[in-house]
């Protein structure tokens, strides 16, 4: 019983070492990544260049494909573009909200006075006559919460509230689920 309780120790103890040596082992491989990485970088006679301001001759010095230098230049004028369509886009400053929240509000109104909500909430069926009219409609609330927010100068607490209302809305309507039934979860 001593000897097998010595053995199935020293056998222990030797598993230990070689997990121990292991450990060392990739630490040391670790360590020797990093120190190469770090000697080719101090090594390298290339500036960086950023990304966004480099030229396909550029990339290819800096070691790129020609295909991924020319998909990257691609994709680097589809965003330059985009960023300069946005901007453009924005007004310099933002115009000022009451008018739009008082017409925003209106049709609210004039949504409740034309559907009924208990009525709405009630449809399964996408070919009611009552649901698509009412779906025209939110996609005219949509439309005019994208503009509030991104062109006026609303604050959060009146966008919520507006947001908030239009969501009460659009739970009545509901949407067609994979089944085609309307669902209002």
């Amino acid at each position: 019983m001593g000897i097998e309780n010595g053995e199935d120790q020293n056998k222990k103890n030797s598993e230990r070492q070689v997990d121990k040596k292991k450990v060392e082992q990739t630490q040391t491989e670790k360590d020797l990544e990093k120190k190469v990485t770090v000697e080719a970088t101090e090594k390298s006679p290339k500036e960086y260049v950023f990304p966004d301001k480099a030229t396909v001759p550029e990339l290819l010095e800096l070691g790129c494909d020609p295909e991924g230098a020319d998909q990257a230049d691609l994709w680097l004028k589809q965003i330059e573009k985009e960023e300069k369509e946005r901007m453009t886009k924005l007004p310099e400053k933002p115009r000022e909200c009451e008018a739009e929240i008082k017409e925003l509000e209106e049709l609210f109104i004039s949504f409740e006075a034309k559907h009924s909500v208990i009525d709405l909430m009630l449809v399964t069926d996408p070919e009611n006559p009552i649901q698509k009219p009412a779906q025209k409609d939110l996609e005219i609330f949509v439309k005019k919460l994208k503009i509030l927010k991104e062109e006026t100068n609303i604050s959060t607490e009146k966008y919520n509230r507006l947001e908030e209302k239009y969501k009460y809305f659009a739970l009545a309507v509901g949407s067609k689920n994979d089944k085609g039934k309307i669902t209002h979860p």
